[in-house]
């Protein structure tokens, strides 16, 4: 076997399997992203018997023509039930991984007093020492409580 179908498994291509039991018969569906559009999906179709011998597959990948052909669509999904034992690969969905644009970010920077804070080109702090954050129209007003 060529390693693409193991690095497509790698890379998240198989979107889903199921395999509903049918007498003595297993039946495998797939679902295995296209490697040059991700939003074209084949479907491959397994049928296994007791022992786990594949004896028949259908899929839609137009590359797999005829009784003894296959390809690495269905190869994906066979290496996915032989890896099933340890945990199957899925592509990942858009609500499967946490957004962080939303997160605070963490402060790396050392603090810095005001006095050595640069907040005019001249290096100056006039002004900014008798700064009253208070509007403008109660800054002289005496019954206006400023808390200082």
């Amino acid at each position: 076997m060529s390693s693409k179908p193991e690095d497509m498994y790698r890379s998240r291509f198989l979107c889903s399997i199921r395999n509903p039991k049918y007498g003595a018969d297993t039946f495998v569906c797939g679902r295995v992203c296209a490697e040059m559009r991700k939003s074209t999906v084949y479907t491959v179709d397994i049928k296994l018997d007791v022992c786990g011998v594949l004896q028949e597959s259908q899929y839609e990948c137009g590359a797999g023509m005829g009784p003894e052909a296959n390809c690495k669509h269905l190869c994906v999904v066979l290496y996915a039930l032989a890896k099933a034992a340890d945990a199957i690969i899925y592509c990942e969905t858009c609500t499967q991984r946490l957004h962080t644009f939303h997160h605070v970010k963490n402060h790396t920077d050392s603090p810095v007093k005001v006095e050595h804070c640069m907040l005019r080109s001249d290096g100056s702090l006039q002004g900014v020492l008798d700064l009253d954050p208070s509007p403008g129209d109660y800054i002289s007003d005496s019954e206006y409580d400023t808390f200082s």
